[in-house]
């Protein structure tokens, strides 16, 4: 991890983030506590750390962290593993084992992130009122390098 420290942005909001370099950081306990803890760790900046306050409809906040490759991505990972396995971190990792001790996980983005639990929810019960022949239209935004906008049946 021996990288430019202005390549590491923790965010409340993954939207407009390179998906295959962000990890999801899952929080327990007091945000606040977490984002203490965050602002120790040398080259780490918490974005939007309004928006990642707790409220009684949302009781595990996540923080997004956008590393600036995979090798930095797998650093992090290998230092949680050893961090969730009881292994010393070595020297000069303390304030990575205060933000760890703030956490439930970390974990790659992937799928389940796109669509919230709830928006799933929403979908299946739609899904389960409509016949056998409709249709169900999704629009897909296009970003920057994804392609163009697609409508898909189900």
């Amino acid at each position: 991890m021996r990288r430019d420290p202005s390549g590491l942005t923790l965010r409340a909001d993954p939207s407009a983030l390179a998906p295959e370099r962000l990890l999801v950081f899952e929080v327990r306990g007091a945000v606040g506590t977490f984002a203490n803890a965050i602002k120790k760790v040398p080259g780490l900046e918490l974005i939007d750390e309004e928006e990642l306050e707790g409220d009684d409809q949302d009781k595990a906040p996540e923080a997004y962290l956008l590393v600036p490759d995979a090798a930095a991505l797998q650093n992090i990972l290998s230092l949680w593993k050893r961090w969730t396995t009881g292994q010393e971190l070595g020297s000069g990792f303390t304030p990575w084992r205060d933000v760890f001790a703030t956490l439930r996980e970390i974990r790659t983005w992937g799928p389940g992130d796109r669509v919230h639990e709830e928006d799933r929810e929403i979908l299946e019960e739609e899904i389960e009122l409509m016949g056998d022949d409709e249709l169900v239209t999704i629009e897909l935004e296009r970003k920057r390098s994804f392609p163009p906008t697609l409508l898909l049946a189900v």
